[in-house]
């Protein structure tokens, strides 16, 4: 069993004129990236996860941290 048997990227990583967009929270941001498109390619991370809560929590008038 290896990482390379496991873990095949999808063909957007190899096409280089989706490299520079989808990647970035900036261009989905400025409307550059469509958003399903953008969350389809990124893997929420837990500093994506703490930025999205915060954000909704921010947004909503709720400011408490939640544990």
């Amino acid at each position: 069993m290896t990482l390379q048997t496991h873990c095949k990227p999808r063909p957007s990583v190899f096409a280089a004129d989706r490299r520079a967009t989808v990647l970035s929270l900036d261009t989905f941001l400025k409307g550059q990236v469509h958003g399903a498109d953008f969350f389809r390619e990124n893997y929420f991370t837990a500093g994506m996860e703490t930025l999205v809560d915060r954000s909704f929590r921010h947004l909503s008038g709720n400011r408490k941290e939640t544990a």
